[in-house]
């Protein structure tokens, strides 16, 4: 249930930061009113007796389908909800007869393109933020076969989430949908193309993602579940939204997410001895370890996405060329990382680095030196940890001993107002570039 997952949660997990010097920018909160409307002129087409659940379609949609074609769709659907359940998630919420019945409802459109679901105007009659939804999929899905059966379960999974927070950032409803998606209707395809995408744009936010597509940015929610999970895929993120839910007044008239899942992690994580900062590098350090350069010690799972898992390197340099200052290609976001490589085949033995880095001031970073053996094993890390206020951080490695490549891996923790920690409904995100030096030793 989910209610273990939040016990979960709230034992195990609540740093970022934000510019202190700067104007705070408006928040673009999700209005309570349907931002879109349920498709209008649509015919009901049959409803599951397993579970609460109907498909709808427009003229043009059900012109082209067949009796096969709708049972396939309440078929996934009644297995996405039956796995979401035993993921300990509960049901939709109901939406009082907005569609017809109390059912969760399903509109397939001949000219949508992408499965996606939307909140419906605000119904909440608790004391949290919590609201009933529709889907939208495509009746001609694109994509490999499997895509129809993705779309579909991470449109509910985005049900499902709207009902235990309406007001949460999109990109956590795409990031967490998307993972539940993977669990429960595995797309290898469209997965390894999200992941892809991910992994080439290291330096953006982790909230980044659309709510309509599938996202790498499930990589979180998996690492969650890694570092911090019980047995229950899927209860760490899913326990941090439920947890971080808010209440809006009555007379407003945008959704207010306050608290959100970073601010959750802000507030439990030092209760294990932990910062958001050590979290956020530590992801970091595993997303370099990910397709083929896992090495079956970091994010379990994600050799399978081969060389289209492999992160993007800002740089990689030889030892025999030090001293070398550089820079990034694009500036990174709160949450983002960048990675660079030191190749050390050419280093003497017991060879040392000196690393210097500096960023703009009123942000802050965490850096962390990864050795690295010829296996492309991880065999040490020192983390230079962000101090707020500082735009410098130094470290010198003495001996390098049997490493075969340094790996240095930045992230961001946005500005370094303790008082002001990164938002992501507050944006966009305030980006910052850097320079690394390394000297030989």
């Amino acid at each position: 249930m989910i209610a273990q997952a939040m016990v979960v949660t709230t034992t195990l997990l609540w740093g970022g930061a934000a510019r202190g010097d700067e104007q705070r920018w408006p928040t673009p909160e999700r209005p309570v009113s349907a931002i879109v409307e349920r498709p209008a002129k649509t015919q009901l087409l049959a409803c599951s007796f397993r579970e609460s659940v109907c498909v709808h379609a427009d003229r043009a949609a059900f012109r082209s389908l067949d009796s096969a074609a709708v049972t396939e769709t309440l078929r996934v659907a009644e297995h996405a909800l039956q796995a979401l359940r035993a993921l300990g998630l509960p049901g939709p919420r109901d939406d009082g007869d907005l569609g017809g019945n109390h059912a969760f409802d399903l509109y397939l459109l001949k000219t949508a393109s992408t499965a996606s679901s939307y909140a419906d105007p605000r119904l909440t009659t608790t004391s949290v933020d919590q609201t009933s939804a529709f889907a939208i999929l495509p009746a001609d899905p694109p994509g490999p076969r499997c895509a129809a059966a993705s779309g579909l379960t991470r449109a509910l999974a985005q049900g499902v989430l709207l009902g235990l927070d309406a007001a949460q950032h999109s990109g956590t409803l795409a990031l967490h949908s998307s993972y539940l998606a993977s669990l429960i209707s595995p797309c290898h395809p469209l997965e390894a193309a999200a992941i892809d995408r991910f992994q080439r744009t290291p330096e953006l936010a982790l909230t980044v993602g659309h709510p309509d597509r599938f996202e790498g940015t499930m990589l979180l929610s998996s690492y969650l579940d890694a570092t911090y999970g019980v047995g229950k895929p899927g209860a760490v993120m899913s326990g941090l939204i439920a947890t971080s839910t808010q209440h809006t007044p009555a007379v407003a008239t945008h959704w207010r997410n306050e608290p959100d899942i970073f601010d959750a992690l802000r507030e439990v994580l030092p209760r294990r001895g932990e910062q958001f900062g050590d979290l956020l590098t530590d992801f970091a350090v595993a997303r370099a370890f990910v397709g083929s350069r896992s090495d079956g010690a970091h994010l379990p799972d994600t050799e399978r996405f081969g060389d289209l898992g492999r992160v993007r390197f800002e740089w990689s340099v030889g030892y025999d060329s030090l001293p070398r200052r550089v820079g990034p290609l694009r500036p990174v976001q709160p949450t983002g990382a960048t990675y660079l490589w030191l190749d050390l085949a050419k280093a003497e033995p017991h060879s040392g680095v000196l690393f210097v880095a500096e960023w703009e001031e009123s942000f802050v970073f965490q850096w962390c030196l990864v050795r690295v053996d010829a296996e492309g094993r991880e065999i040490g890390r020192s983390t230079i940890g962000g101090v707020f206020g500082k735009h410098l951080a130094q470290q010198t490695i003495n001996d390098l001993g049997d490493a075969a490549g340094l790996l240095i891996v930045g992230t961001s923790l946005g500005n370094d107002d303790r008082s002001n920690p990164f938002d992501p409904d507050v944006g966009p995100p305030r980006e910052a570039a850097y320079e690394v030096t390394l000297h030989a030793r």
